[in-house]
């Protein structure tokens, strides 16, 4: 098949969903970790979009080991050739991921810090009274008996 025929990205969701199904199994079997947005929250193995993969898990030779071996039986079935095969995997830590484009980070911002800043912002608004609307609601629910 050509590069841009229009059911390449079609075959490329039906393909791709092998490999997540390699990655799932390996996660339930913990040779994959994964990561986990939160307690409680299902671990995440893989990001997809469009033609890009991002494998998420723990930078230790095991995870290295398990990810090559789950691309490389992907290729291998699928027919997929690597452009260079030489390539090894990178291991990026999180903190260099949210790092900006420009300082050679990915650009997503820390959901940790975004999510303080979120309630802080919000605690302001309710302790300045800038909605009084909301303020006059968060407090009925939380704290019906008592001031902020």
């Amino acid at each position: 098949m050509r590069q841009g025929c229009p059911l390449s990205p079609y075959l490329f969701v039906v393909a791709i969903n092998e490999l997540s199904i390699s990655l799932q199994h390996h996660l339930q079997n913990s040779r994959l970790i994964g990561i986990s947005l939160g307690q409680g929250c299902p671990p995440i193995h893989s990001l997809l979009f469009e033609d890009d993969l991002i494998i998420c898990g723990k930078a230790n030779l095991q995870e290295a080991q398990t990810i090559h071996t789950a691309l490389y039986d992907f290729c291998e079935q699928s027919g997929i050739q690597e452009e260079n095969a030489t390539n090894p995997i990178h291991f990026r830590s999180w903190e260099d991921i949210c790092q900006s484009r420009q300082n050679g980070g990915l650009g997503i911002r820390d959901l940790h810090l975004v999510n303080k800043s979120l309630i802080m912002h919000t605690a302001y608004t309710l302790a300045t009274n800038k909605n009084p609307f909301l303020t006059e609601v968060i407090k009925a629910k939380y704290y019906p008996n008592s001031s902020f």
